[in-house]
């Protein structure tokens, strides 16, 4: 063998290896007739009946995108009710759009068209489940008949985490079959139905969306999951293969976010607290904040939490933050943000000093004046020399009946934030 010779049969066996494995189902069920019958198209003394498919039922494994299903449906009876010639002299009347034997007249099947990857078809033809030697007449016999084509479910790799899919191996769109559902094996190893998302394929939904936050109640450990495809006219059942999921450990989520603004405009003692929608019970969990977008400077805290709630530990300037976090070791990752930290209103005032009338008078008066366009938050006190605070409500107070003398004086907000000059 050359060279060229295995490069070929390489080629080949790699281009093998690529191709898609989709999964094929077929439910069917024809009508009876309560007359003893001799051939598959079930002639009888006095009536045929006869289907003919292009996928009988089954279940099978392809690779093209699309598969042609057909059906060629006839039946008849003799109309000559005297046997005139010892026998049935064929004088059969057809109904159901009879034509020749299947599939060389594709042009006039009853049914006649593809079925593409993740999709399924109903055909049904309605008439009574069974008839009788004389209740032929003119109506057909029915046909249920049911085909589901889609890929073939691929288990994750790796854990997956509560708020990812648990298969996300299908580039196209899922959708809900309902001749497919979905199960799941309890603790006590009994198959039970997804709560929810039971008959979407691929289930491409989470572990929250399916069993809701508390899915630890439903099961412990992995996941195992399977499918089922079975319709109410059919006895038949087809069951998957069994899907083990690996669980990453479990990240409490976020119920509330409180945002905690720095107390003054000059101050950087911003913080932001958490409050965990279930109790921790003394694992660690890593923070990781990024302040001003989501790849900016970086801030870490590790910390053992009891309870449900935590708080950032470092002050923080006004700015917007991102937080991640996750449960030690290898717990899913959870996302927050922007937290955004604020600062109150700024805090400017003016002071204006009035003399005493006369000598050793005591009518001297001092005006303070909140600046319009900083207001700060109201109400305010001030302290002059040091004394007890005073509190006042409007935009001016006057502190009156002041001797001659050398006043100092401080004014503060309801944050105890002052002018800063």
């Amino acid at each position: 063998m050359n060279l060229n010779q295995l490069h070929i049969i390489l080629l080949l066996l790699c281009s093998g290896s690529l191709v898609a494995q989709n999964k094929f189902y077929v439910l069917s069920k024809r009508a009876t007739h309560n007359e003893a019958y001799a051939t598959n198209d079930q002639s009888f003394d006095d009536f045929e009946a006869g289907w003919l498919f292009t996928e009988n039922e089954g279940e099978s494994t392809r690779s093209q995108s699309s598969i042609q299903l057909a059906i060629d449906y006839r039946m008849g009876y003799n109309d000559d009710p005297g046997y005139g010639c010892n026998g049935p002299c064929g004088q059969f009347s057809y109904y159901c759009d009879p034509s020749s034997p299947f599939p060389s007249d594709t042009a006039d099947l009853d049914y006649n068209q593809n079925i593409t990857l993740n999709s399924f078809k109903r055909i049904t033809y309605d008439g009574p489940a069974d008839l009788g030697p004389y209740d032929v007449g003119d109506t057909c016999l029915p046909v249920n008949y049911v085909a589901v084509y889609i890929p073939q479910s691929m288990t994750p790799t790796g854990a997956v985490c509560d708020s990812e899919p648990l298969f996300n191996f299908y580039s196209g769109n899922s959708i809900n079959i309902p001749y497919l559902t979905w199960q799941y094996e309890r603790d006590n190893g009994q198959w039970q139905n997804l709560p929810n998302n039971r008959n979407r394929y691929p289930l491409d939904r989470s572990i929250t969306e399916i069993f809701g936050a508390n899915y630890e109640n439903s099961f412990t450990g992995n996941l195992k999951v399977r499918y089922r495809i079975q319709a109410q006219f059919s006895s038949t059942i087809y069951t998957s293969d069994i899907y083990t999921i690996t669980v990453a450990p479990k990240t409490p989520g976020i119920q509330t976010l409180t945002e905690i603004d720095t107390s003054c405009v000059y101050t950087s003692d911003g913080s932001f607290l958490i409050l965990f929608d279930s109790s921790i019970n003394g694992d660690q969990l890593q923070f990781n904040l990024r302040e001003g977008s989501p790849s900016g400077p970086l801030f870490t805290d590790v910390e053992t939490i009891n309870g449900t709630t935590y708080s950032w530990p470092a002050p923080l300037t006004p700015n917007n933050y991102y937080l991640t976090y996750q449960k030690l070791p290898n717990g899913c990752a959870r996302t927050f943000g922007p937290i955004t930290i604020g600062n109150p209103p700024a805090f400017a005032y003016e002071i204006t000093a009035n003399e005493i009338n006369c000598f050793n008078d005591n009518d001297g008066t001092i005006t303070i004046t909140i600046d319009p366009n900083n207001l700060g938050d109201s109400p305010y006190y001030y302290i002059i020399n040091g004394s007890s605070p005073i509190g006042f409500s409007s935009a001016t107070t006057t502190i009156q009946n002041l001797t001659p003398n050398s006043y100092n004086i401080q004014v503060y907000d309801q944050n105890d934030c002052t002018q800063r000059q």
